[in-house]
């Protein structure tokens, strides 16, 4: 959790003058709307139920249901695709946690996408399930590749499109963090021969399977499937050699370390010996670790299990229920995917009595402006001078947003001071002289005493303390050493 608690502190340290906290606070109180049943993707190959021969496929449309923000007029939002649990043999695009999460999401603002994904594979086979992980990473890439070429119809920023798993889901996730050049799709995706039972005698036969493709296989091509940032919730990868020195995504994990469905370390799912072992988070971890990467953002727990929120495959009702464990998995992802879209905040200032003179030094994609001066003031300049009143400490505040309305803000505590104070403030008794003279001569002061109550004409050489009186009728004791 080292992550999260880094974030807290910065999320939440500026609050107030009105501003909306997009994507960390649920600002759309009027909820979300859904389309249902969008196709991404047009006539994949499903393996035919009951999932036992390879050859026997069915092409089917894929579909997802697109949540968005009501009220949200903003052009450009950050997408989220959602992929359910269910160890590639059961679910849907609806289960109760998914539903969860995107009421999260799509009140922050972001537009949420959950799929419903290939099912199929033969727990039996090592091949069969490895070809239905792989028909589940196509689909993910699918499902990316579709938001991003209908950004404009569904308002996304096309450049920030990220991948939250589930179990199953997870395996889909980080395999497209990770799996992305074709000398990594696995070999059994390639045609091999598969012994299937028939009816007739001798009751079996030998048949080819077909090639499932490349991993950007189907629609719209042309663009990216990679996600911009994933979240894996207790998943795995095929191993975690797949992860090079150029696979950079941005990746948080979330894992029981107890887990006995997918393991948290090197295992067989399900601990079936037929199932091809997979690395879990803990070596997907230390690879990226290995490797430099930032791997601050991890949430690994220990005595738990699988979907250790409180669902069985992804619903609430036949699981443990909703749990604390639940609120910290969503808190996590909300920074985490913040970070990944904020812009930076920061600037410099130049005082010259009460006057100063503000710099912007925030990250390019930094947008619009909002300074809180600490005096009652306020700008939305980019690079504002202010006057002050009067001397002192003022905590300045600069508010930025970018163009998708992700927001990052700093302070610094600024000390002005007039010409007069500056000057007070630098007196001793070699200059007492010259600074005190001119300061009568300017009308500024009209007497200097002593403590006695004396007037004080020459004051070269004089040590202790002194009483000024300033035409405005203040009076100043100060001590002249």
């Amino acid at each position: 959790m080292r992550g999260f608690f880094l974030m807290l502190g910065v999320l939440f340290c500026f609050i107030g003058y009105g501003q909306d906290y997009r994507y960390t606070e649920r600002i759309f109180t009027g909820g979300y709307s859904v389309t249902n049943d969008v196709v991404y993707a047009h006539k994949r190959p499903a393996i035919d139920p009951l999932y036992l021969n390879e050859g026997d496929t069915t092409h089917m449309d894929l579909h997802m249901d697109i949540y968005e923000p009501v009220g949200d007029t903003l052009k450009k939002r950050p997408a989220i695709i959602f992929a359910f649990s269910g160890g590639f043999l059961l679910g849907h695009k609806q289960h109760e946690d998914i539903i969860a999460f995107c009421d999260s999401f799509t009140t922050r603002g972001y537009v949420v996408a959950s799929i419903q994904y290939r099912l199929g594979m033969n727990p039996l086979s090592g091949r069969s399930a490895t070809r239905g992980v792989y028909r589940g990473v196509q689909d993910g890439r699918s499902a990316v590749r579709y938001l991003r070429a209908n950004a404009d119809l569904y308002n996304i920023d096309s450049s920030r499109v990220y991948m939250i798993g589930s179990s199953a889901g997870a395996f889909i996730a980080l395999h497209n963090a990770f799996m992305d050049e074709s000398y990594e799709v696995p070999a059994d995706a390639a045609p091999y021969s598969q012994i299937v039972a028939t009816t007739t005698f001798p009751f079996f036969k030998t048949i080819t399977t077909p090639d499932l493709g490349g991993l950007d296989d189907g629609d719209y091509l042309s663009y990216n499937g990679q996600a911009d940032a994933v979240i894996g919730l207790w998943g795995a990868i095929e191993d975690s050699s797949l992860i090079e020195p150029e696979d950079t995504t941005p990746t948080m994990l979330i894992h029981g370390i107890a887990d006995a469905t997918v393991p948290y370390g090197i295992g067989n799912p399900f601990g079936l010996g037929t199932l091809p072992p997979t690395h879990g988070s803990r070596p997907i971890n230390d690879r990226r670790n290995n490797l430099g990467f930032d791997t601050s953002w991890v949430y690994f727990v220990d005595s738990v299990g699988h979907e250790f929120h409180g669902t069985n495959n992804g619903d609430w009702s036949t699981g443990d229920g909703i749990n604390a464990y639940w609120d910290t998995i969503v808190h996590m992802s909300r920074d985490f995917l913040y970070l990944q879209h904020k812009p930076t905040s920061n600037f410099s200032y130049s005082a010259t009595s009460l006057d100063v003179a503000f710099t912007d030094q925030s990250s390019p994609d930094a947008l619009k402006f909002t300074w809180d001066f600490g005096d009652g003031s306020m700008s939305t300049s980019k690079n504002p001078f202010h006057t002050y009143s009067t001397d002192g400490d003022y905590k300045v505040w600069l508010y930025v947003e970018n163009e998708i309305d992700s927001w990052d803000t700093i302070s610094y505590t600024v000390n002005v001071a007039s010409s007069i104070a500056l000057k007070l403030n630098n007196l001793n008794s070699d200059n007492i002289e010259e600074i005190l003279s001119e300061l009568k001569e300017q009308g500024e002061i009209i007497g200097v005493y002593n403590l006695l109550g004396q007037e004080i004409e020459n004051y070269a050489y004089h040590k202790g303390f002194l009483i000024l009186w300033f035409s405005d009728g203040e009076r100043r004791k100060i001590m002249i050493r």
